[in-house]
């Protein structure tokens, strides 16, 4: 498998809601085969567990967590046919948590552990499964974040590399993961991060 000449399909979270039963129809229907998923949505909800009341945490485990599974699951065949991996997203705080973030960090968590059983199951197969956990990264949703704990959005950072990461640092991490180089790589979390939890038990 190449990473160059990649056909990419997409679904924007504006035209079609990721936690619907119907997602995972409308972005692979019409495939013969898959060379790469990336069930990248998520969000994010600041809050401790009292904070936190039903809606929100099944709209959070929703979105970070089942879409996750769905595409996954749906994806399999068309993955088999062509030698596919997947790569999912978790997250630093899906290795080792965070204040209020008590949804968000237990999605990741989930997300982190779904990558490995996946790996496990489909590793027979030929079927990879690998996960990057990005540390803060200069995304709409970290920038909401800051507006939810009322913070400044500042991209300067107490991480080892005293910044913040960039998209384009998460997606090479992907594309790595998906290439050929990567072929002996399976049931893996690779960190972006900066360095943030190197100190980290």
């Amino acid at each position: 498998m190449r990473t160059d000449g990649w056909q990419v399909r997409g679904i924007d979270r504006d035209d079609v809601d990721v936690t619907s039963a119907d997602a995972t129809r409308l972005a692979l229907d019409g495939l013969d085969g898959l060379d790469l998923l990336v069930p990248a949505a998520g969000i994010v909800e600041r809050h401790t567990a009292e904070e936190t009341d039903d809606a929100e945490w099944e709209r959070v485990i929703a979105t970070n967590l089942t879409h996750v599974f769905r595409f996954c699951r749906d994806a399999l065949p068309l993955l088999r046919r062509r030698g596919g991996c997947i790569v999912t997203i978790g997250s630093g705080w899906g290795m080792v948590a965070g204040p209020r973030a008590v949804s968000y960090a237990a999605s990741k968590a989930a997300v982190v552990n779904l990558t490995r059983a996946l790996a496990i199951d489909h590793g027979p197969e030929g079927i990879r499964v690998n996960c990057v956990c990005p540390g803060d990264t200069d995304t709409p949703m970290l920038r909401r974040e800051a507006e939810q704990l009322g913070e400044p959005f500042d991209t300067s950072s107490s991480r080892p590399l005293r910044r913040i990461g960039r998209p384009e640092e998460v997606a090479a991490a992907i594309a790595w993961l998906a290439s050929d180089e990567a072929s002996n790589v399976t049931g893996t979390t690779l960190v972006v991060d900066g360095g943030a939890l190197a100190g980290s038990p």
